[in-house]
């Protein structure tokens, strides 16, 4: 059916390349591979991923999915909150990062006693199956660490969602550690 909006948003925590048990991304990644093939989700927000695991993904997807995404460091191939789509079905039409702190604009800000630099990644997507509607899907990885951290990262997201198109539907995945 044409006009069905997005069947599948999935979020995943990646958890950083390890080479070592139990958390190995070489015993990882085909589990993954053959989940994220299966499933096919129109939108995959990711958690922990090195530039590397995002290119492994990258190319587990296939030719049909393309990403958003910088290190928490931009640029660096640091921790990413990276947006991956199916570029047959959603175009993206603007996106950008705010980092979670009392800076937000400042790339690798930290405050609010985060034991790291933490990040939104947001793209506004056009829908090209359902007759261009659009919609603004978030991703993020909230502080491990201090709760204070976890409830001014929530209060900034919502903040930064009021200002977006209120028509517009909005989607975050992340992993908000609670």
């Amino acid at each position: 059916k044409a006009n069905v909006a997005p069947r599948m948003l999935v979020t995943f925590n990646l958890r950083f390349a390890s080479t070592a048990e139990p958390n190995s991304w070489s015993v990882r990644r085909p589990v993954m591979r053959e989940l994220l093939r299966r499933e096919a989700p129109h939108v995959l927000g990711t958690q922990e991923g090195i530039f590397s695991q995002l290119l492994d993904i990258d190319a587990d997807l296939g030719p049909r999915y393309d990403w958003v995404g910088t290190g928490r460091l931009h640029g660096s191939r640091d921790e990413s909150m990276a947006i991956f789509y199916d570029s047959h079905r959603l175009r993206p039409t603007e996106y950008d990062h705010f980092w979670l702190s009392d800076t937000p604009d400042v790339i690798g800000s930290n405050t609010w006693g985060a034991a790291f630099a933490r990040m939104v990644t947001w793209v506004r997507f056009r829908d090209l199956a359902d007759g261009g509607r659009e919609f603004y899907a978030l991703n993020t990885h909230f502080d491990h660490v201090s709760q204070y951290a976890r409830e001014r990262s929530a209060a900034l997201i919502a903040e930064r969602i009021a200002g977006f198109d209120r028509s517009l539907p909005v989607v975050v995945t992340g992993d908000f550690n609670v």
